[in-house]
C-alpha cells in the first residue's frame, strides 16, 4: 500500500513538474509557423507571453551568431524570423535581459504535404500500373492465337501421317521380298 501511495506521489509530482516547465517555456512562445522543404524557406514565429515588456531581445539560430530583434520587446507582441533552413531537427534560441528560452524545432513537410505525396505516388504507381496492363492488351490482341482445337487437329494429322508412311513403308518392303 505504501508503495502504491508513493508511485501515486511521485506521479502527481512529475505532472505537476512538466506542467511547470511548459508554463515556463510559453512565456516567450517559438513556433514555426511555415516551412517548404523544395525551398528551405522557414518564417519562425515568436510572441512574448509576459505581462511585462523584454529588453534587449535577441534570436540565435542553432551555434550561428546572435541577432538583435528588438531594444524592447512588449507584452502580448509578436514578430517572426524568415530563414532559409535545412531539413532536420534546430535550436532556436531567444535571449533577453530577463530571461533566455531555447526550443528545438523540427523542420520537414508538414503533415498534409506528407499525405500529398503519399497521394502522388499512390496515383503514379496506378498509372503505371495502367500502363503495363494496356501494353500487355496490345501484345495480347497482335500476339497469334493457337486454338487447342488446332493443335490437336495437326497433332492428329502429323501422327497418322506417320502411320501411313509406315505403313507405305511396310508394303513397299513386302513387295520388293515377294519379288
Amino acid at each position: 500500500m505504501k508503495k502504491i501511495l508513493i508511485l501515486l506521489m511521485l506521479a502527481i509530482l512529475l505532472v505537476v513538474s512538466s506542467n511547470f516547465a511548459d508554463a515556463q517555456d510559453e512565456k516567450i512562445r517559438i513556433a514555426l509557423i511555415e516551412y517548404n522543404t523544395e525551398t528551405n524557406f522557414a518564417r519562425i514565429e515568436i510572441q512574448n507571453n509576459l505581462q511585462q515588456d523584454l529588453r534587449n531581445v535577441k534570436f540565435q539560430f542553432d551555434t550561428l551568431p546572435q541577432e538583435k530583434i528588438t531594444s524592447v520587446f512588449k507584452a502580448g507582441a509578436t514578430t517572426a524570423r524568415i530563414m532559409n533552413v535545412p531539413a532536420g531537427l534546430h535550436k532556436v534560441t531567444v535571449i533577453s535581459d530577463e530571461l533566455t528560452v531555447n526550443k528545438v524545432l523540427s523542420f520537414s513537410a508538414s503533415i498534409e504535404e506528407k499525405q500529398e505525396e503519399f497521394e502522388r505516388k499512390k496515383l503514379e504507381q496506378k498509372r503505371s500500373v495502367q500502363k503495363e496492363k494496356i501494353k500487355e492488351d496490345i501484345l495480347t490482341k497482335n500476339t497469334p492465337t493457337i486454338n487447342k482445337d488446332t493443335i490437336n487437329i495437326k497433332i492428329i494429322a502429323v501422327v497418322l501421317a506417320i502411320i501411313v508412311a509406315i505403313l507405305i513403308y511396310i508394303i513397299i518392303k513386302k513387295r520388293n521380298e515377294s519379288a
